[in-house]
């Protein structure tokens, strides 16, 4: 992954560590990593973070796997993404700012006609 894509990984993990109110200690006890490296997860400095690290802080988050694997850029042979790491896999180039409001526009899309997020498991995606 890129920077930017080593950035916006480190945001979210970082947002979602706060919402289940880990410490970075707490994270880094889940995963299997030393605190400094959960710190440089979070601050962008990682631009190719272990898939099994990924795994493991994605079940310590309680996010889709496949939302962190596909902002650090690893392919994913099943599942979707999230719309924020779709986004920033697919548009690269637009800052998070733009993502945000393209989330907003969603949310309200989704408050306005039922909320359904998608295919449930197992039914056609197309």
């Amino acid at each position: 992954m890129d920077e930017q894509q080593a950035q916006e990984f480190g945001r979210y993990v970082r947002k979602h560590r706060q919402a289940v109110g880990l410490t970075t200690r707490g994270l880094a006890a889940d995963v299997g990593m030393n605190m400094s490296q959960i710190v440089r997860w979070e601050q962008g400095q990682i631009t190719a973070p272990h898939p099994e690290a990924i795994e493991r802080a994605a079940q310590a988050l309680g996010v889709p796997t496949v939302d962190l694997m596909t902002l650090a850029g690893y392919p994913v042979a099943k599942g979707l993404p999230g719309l924020r790491p779709y986004m920033r896999a697919k548009y690269k180039d637009l800052p998070p700012d733009a993502v945000d409001e393209v989330e907003s526009f969603i949310a309200r899309l989704q408050a306005k006609h039922g909320g359904h997020s998608g295919p449930e498991d197992g039914e056609d995606e197309t």
